[in-house]
């Protein structure tokens, strides 16, 4: 990802803490929104976490991979901003954390069942070589589980939103790089409603309109 920016301030002010620092009340907010993701995501592909090592990619504060931990998996976070990871490992101890660029050479040799990046490939400047990282960290048979935001002008009024694109773009890129399968599906999901998730584009405002990505190695 981009050198030029802080993104430990973009955890502070596009997404803001509920108080004045990050705590076990923002996690419970967001593994409330990421439970129907994961509700989604295993209803629909029939994935099965129990046992499986995950890998995410630009995990925030965290609330994803507790969820995963929940579901008996083995999860692993990692983000771009030491800040958020440092608030991540207080409030989740018992769970993996560690800084990584997908932009750069993963540090480790170890492979994942899963590796998951929800929102984090638009902030990318070089797609093809965050999608060859994310092909090697994977086992052969592993899936990439990801979402990136449908390129509407709400979509791109964030300026590290620097890769937004058309469905068709991440399925020819993913495929181009090795995946042997690779499907997309819209989403959108309006905040106020949890529980809803839309199997189409809303180009509304207030609505999160992103391309879920499932490729298999």
């Amino acid at each position: 990802m981009s050198n030029n920016i802080n993104w430990d301030s973009y955890f502070y002010t596009r997404y803001k803490p509920k108080k004045d620092d990050w705590s076990n009340e923002d996690i419970a907010k967001y593994k409330r929104w990421y439970k129907n993701w994961l509700a989604y995501i295993k209803k629909n592909q029939q994935f099965e976490f129990k046992n499986t090592k995950v890998l995410e990619i630009g995990c925030g504060i965290g609330a994803f991979v507790s969820l995963l931990y929940e579901e008996g998996s083995m999860p692993v976070g990692t983000d771009i901003s030491r800040k958020i990871l440092e608030k991540a490992k207080k409030i989740s101890p018992h769970i993996d954390f560690f800084f990584y660029n997908i932009m750069e050479t993963f540090p480790y040799k170890e492979t994942y069942d899963f590796v998951v990046a929800f929102e984090v490939l638009e902030h990318v400047p070089d797609v093809g070589i965050a999608v060859k990282n994310i092909f090697k960290r994977l086992k052969r048979g592993g899936y990439f589980i990801g979402s990136t935001p449908y390129p509407y002008a709400k979509n791109m009024t964030d300026p590290t939103h620097v890769n937004v694109h058309l469905p068709f773009f991440w399925k020819t890129l993913f495929m181009t790089e090795g995946f042997l399968n690779v499907k997309t599906f819209p989403l959108s999901v309006p905040p106020i409603l949890w529980g809803m998730m839309i199997p189409r584009y809303v180009p509304w405002q207030g609505f999160v309109s992103t391309t879920l990505i499932i490729a298999k190695k």
